[in-house]
Formats: C-alpha cells, structure tokens, sequence
C-alpha cells in the first residue's frame, strides 16, 4: 500500500505578537471566529485576505474581494461566502480550481496499454502510480490534505457532497498526459527497490538512483526492501540456492560454483547436474524478465521426476508450488487454483490485471489440457471481471505463465512441446523433509534483512544468466516416460515393452477378406487379449498404429513399413504409409545398430 505525501500549504505568518497594525484583525478573529466559523480559513477583513488557524494565530494572504455586506474567501478550491448581516456561511466548489488542485498535486489521466481506455494515475516525481479506476485513493488524499491543513469548512462541504464532487464525469476532466515508462527490453532487466533502480544485462549489474534515471517508474514494481550487493559466493551458497539445488538435483553434490562457466552441451554426470542448475536459474530469469517475443514465448511447467506407477499417482511437497510463490516476492504474481481452472468459466483471469507480470497456475488437474493456455502465451489476452466491462491486455504487457503439477500435463504434438519447459523436481522434499526442517526456518517469513539481500541477488543472477544464455533445456530424467505412459496407458507401454522385437515384421490387422499370415503377427489382436486397463474408448487400428509410433519415438526406433502385395519393396508415398493408410507390414528398427551404409 503506497502512502501520499499530503502537502502543508505555507503562509506567510504576520506575528506571534498581536501588532498595533493588525490589532483589529485579532480583535474581528477573536471575537467572531466562533461565529463565522473561521477556523483553519481564509477571510477579508478591511481589504485583505488573512489565515486564521485552529489556534486564532493570523497570517497574512492576498486580497481577492471586499464588500460591505459580505466577505468572499477564496480556498484552495472553493469559496466561501460570510454574509455578515445575518451571519451566514456559504462555502461552495470551484470545479476548475478542483481539477487544477488535483493536477498540481500529481493526479492525471493515462492511457492503458489497450490505447482504448483511460485510468486515473498519480506522479510523484520519477515515481508513476496507477489508480486502477480507484477514485477513493483521490477521496482519501483530498481529506487528509484537508484535516492537516485545517480547512475544516471545506472538509464539511467535500463530506457532504463526495457523491457529486468526486463523479467520474469530472474527475475524467483531468488532463490525460503521455507517459514512457521505464521497461526491460531484449538486452536489459530492471529490478526496482525502495533505495535504488537495478538495472541487469548479460555481463553486469549495477545499481542506478531513481533521480538518474530519464524515464519514471511505476510504484507498483517498486519492491518494499532495500537493494544490497552480496558477493557471488554468497549467493550460490545462501539457503534460497541451496534449497533450488537440492529440488532440482536432489543433492548438493555440484561444483555450484562452476555452474557460471560452464556451456551448453556438457554430457558427464557432474556437468550434467550443472546444466541442470544453469536451466532452472535460466528458467527464474525468463520468468523475472518482462520483455516478451512470441515466437520465444513458453509456459515454466514444474513437475515430479519421481516415476509415478500409474498416470493418477502424485508426489506433492517437492518445492514447485514454492518456487512459483518465490517469484511473487519478485514480480507482480496472479494466483490461480489449477484444479478449479477450466478456460469456457466466466472470469477465469478476475485476479489477473494490466499490472499482472506472471500468472502463477497452482497444482493442475490431471484433466488440464496445457492447449487451453496456448493463445494467451502467445496472444493477447482479454479478461473478463465481474461489474465491469472486459478488456484486452496487449501480447507486448501481459503476463507470463508458471504452471506447477503433479501430473503430466495431456497434451500432445509440436505446440505442445514448443510452448513448454519442463523444470523436473527431486523427491529429496517431500511431506516429512521440509525446507523449514533442513533449514531451521521457515522461508521469507522467517528472514533477516541479509537473507533477504541474498534472495534478492540471486534472483538478479538468474535474470543476468538468461539474458546471457536464453532459455535451455533442462535435464529430464522420467519425463518422457511419464508423457507416453500418461497418453498409451500402462498396460500399453508395458505390452510393447515386452512383447516387440527389433526387425520382426507386424501387421495392425489383417486386411478384410485376407488369410491371416502366421508368421505376421497382428498386433490390434494381440494387443486386444493383452491388455487389462480399462480403457475411455476401444482400440481400433489407427489408435493401435499411433501408440506404437509413440512407443518407438520414445525409444528412438525407426518404424518402417511395406506392402503385403510387395514385400521388402517401401510404397512411394511414406508419410501416407506411416500413417496406416497404405502399409500392410510394419518392422520397428535401432537406427543405431543399423550399418552405414
């Protein structure tokens, strides 16, 4: 919650010390000041203008008007009438002057980055703040200047006709002003603290003061703690990497150290481990990243390594759901129940705004099909809330997706594996082995200002690592086993595993009307006796041929196919064959055992 710095309106004072000159002042301000109700006011008295605070103390202001049988107060925005023959009291609003009050303290118009519609914003200096359509943030502040001015007449006359005064008809009269504010771009990540900007690029980080800056900031990522440079040893060795190092490799067995020199491609155990920590920091930086491309753009999907026995068996408490929550200490972060998360519900994004920077998606439902989420990774996305109108937030500005689960997400094809980086989880955390038990304390709750700057810091090495190297591939282990035992089955993968032979020929099923070829076995028949699961649909043919290529995908088989008519002779048309339209015979091979040549 920001605080406004409500303003003291300073007057020149004309004495501690009642004056000969301005003894008739005193005397009309002492005697009438209960009256008129003058306190905390301006007023006329014989030609000029004058303060009276809540104390009877005078200052002297400027003249504005001086008539006989009444006395006309100009305020800040409003004037107040003393007719001085029966007493009376008018105070009334200037709504020019209001507006004018309200843009010379900070508050303006802008336009969203839809370029459609408009929101109110407050300026304080390079600080920007959006109002999000919250005019009780003007309420609040024009009271507040009001009561430690004193003014409390006009304080009164605001109360009584807030409904009229603050109606978004006027308040839209405030001038709408063109903003550029400061973003990352392609080579460069901002990171903003109370005390100081972080500006991040591939090769350095370097703190830079708010006053050096050319474009403003919005308050909304400004984070609520100091920035503190920590030595890189440090930061590889705190609690927060430790804990990241333990999740992703289920030991702290690595040279951490190391992890910064080493390049993509390292093949041995040791270095294997690395990459592995390499990908995952990247991973945190693209998420800490606000610049967007399209054609880059994926979801951070977080799931078990443990190989589960069935497609429905999870292994929760491995650290997912905390790292996501991590990055909400970061950036701007929508919480979504993945179990509830269906795309056809009614204001399904309600908690995500055009200041939401990621959108954290929580223990999916095995029925989560990750195609739902495709548009909004790499489109614009509209969102839809209750009361008011939907709107669109631009590709360009709208948030990024985290997605943790204990399942395998279904989904299958070039999308599916394109729009994705799968970040695999140790089962070294678990329900019984905590972080708070490992560590003697219970994250971010329990930390002091140093473990917080640690924090901070290697979040910033992350966001520096990915604009080094990119996003890269992490390390899987059971992934791929997991997706094709999530889309054959179990029994399926286990039939093919124990029932295929390398370069033996198979047929799916014998054509109509064909004698059945004993030394061709058929697989639909085979399969169908085999297999116990039970199953959505029955197997027919092209379900039989698409899990077998499945299978032999997984296992980097090569599926081959013939005629019956014309034995060892491949038809012309081999993307028709391999879809079951034309071959009779299929033979499944190790391109690896096959000769040069």
């Amino acid at each position: 919650m920001f605080q406004l710095e409500i303003p003291v309106f300073k007057v020149k004072k004309i004495t501690d010390q009642v004056t000969s000159k301005h003894k008739d002042v005193y005397a009309f301000v002492g005697k009438e000041r209960a009256a008129y109700g003058l306190s905390g006011s301006h007023f006329i008295y014989l030609g000029k203008e004058y303060f009276c605070d809540y104390y009877g103390q005078v200052f002297e202001s400027n003249v504005i008007t001086d008539k006989r049988d009444k006395q006309i107060l100009r305020g800040l925005f409003w004037k107040t009438i003393l007719k001085l023959e029966d007493t009376q009291q008018i105070t009334n609003i200037v709504y020019n002057d209001f507006i004018g009050f309200l843009e010379a303290l900070g508050f303006n118009l802008y336009v969203l980055p839809d370029n459609e519609t408009t929101d109110f914003m407050y300026v304080q200096g390079q600080i920007l703040t959006g109002l999000k359509g919250n005019i009780d943030v003007i309420k609040r502040f024009v009271r507040d200047t009001l009561e430690k001015n004193r003014h409390y007449h006009a304080l009164e006359m605001m109360r009584k006709g807030a409904t009229t005064h603050y109606h978004l008809d006027k308040l839209k009269e405030l001038k709408t002003i063109k903003i550029d504010p400061l973003q990352d771009d392609r080579e460069t990540g901002w990171l903003m603290y109370t005390n100081t900007a972080v500006k991040i690029t591939a090769d350095k980080t370097e703190p830079v003061p708010y006053p050096k800056l050319k474009q403003q900031v919005w308050r909304h990522q400004i984070l609520e703690r100091e920035w503190e440079g920590v030595p890189i040893k440090k930061i590889m060795l705190s609690d927060w990497s430790r804990f990241l190092t333990l999740a992703w490799n289920g030991q702290e067995d690595i040279q951490i150290l190391e992890v910064l020199k080493i390049k993509p491609g390292a093949a041995d155990q040791q270095e294997t481990l690395m990459r592995r920590q390499l990908a995952g920091m990247c991973a945190i930086g693209y998420m800490l990243h606000r610049y967007k491309k399209a054609s880059k753009a994926k979801a951070i999907v977080c799931v078990d390594r443990e190989d589960a026995e069935t497609v429905n068996e999870a292994n929760g408490g491995s650290g997912k759901s905390l790292t996501g929550k991590s990055l909400g200490h970061m950036r701007n972060r929508a919480e979504l129940p993945g179990r509830q998360f269906k795309i056809d519900k009614s204001f399904v994004l309600s908690r995500v705004s055009n200041q939401t920077d990621l959108v954290h998606l929580v223990d999916m439902d095995p029925s989560f099909k990750i195609d739902w989420l495709f548009n909004w990774i790499t489109d614009n996305m509209v969102v839809e809330k209750k009361n008011i109108d939907e709107y669109e937030i631009p590709f360009e500005h709208s948030p990024k997706w985290f997605l943790d689960t204990n399942y395998v997400p279904w989904g299958e094809g070039s999308s599916y594996r394109r729009r994705m980086l799968i970040i695999e989880y140790s089962n070294f955390f678990n329900e019984s082995r905590t972080p708070e038990t490992i560590f003697g304390k219970e994250f971010f709750t329990d930390w002091d200002a140093a473990e917080w700057a640690q924090f901070d810091n290697y979040n910033a090495l992350c966001l520096q690592l990915f604009l080094r190297h990119g996003l890269l591939e992490f390390p899987t282990e059971n992934w791929g086993l997991r997706v094709l035992r999530r889309h054959i089955g179990s029994s399926v993968l286990q039939f093919f595993e124990s029932y295929m032979e390398l370069d033996k020929a198979y047929t799916i099923k014998y054509p109509p009307g064909s004698p059945a070829m004993n030394d061709v076995p058929a697989l639909l028949d085979v399969m169908t006796g085999e297999i116990t699961e039970n199953r959505r649909s029955p197997l027919d043919s092209a379900k039989a041929l698409q899990f077998l290529r499945q299978w032999a995908s997984y296992k980097g088989y090569a599926i081959n196919g013939m005629l019956a008519s014309a034995p060892g002779k491949l038809p012309r048309d081999q993307k028709r064959m391999l879809s079951g339209k034309r071959a009779d015979i299929y033979t499944v091979t190790d391109p690896e055992d096959q000769p040069p040549f």
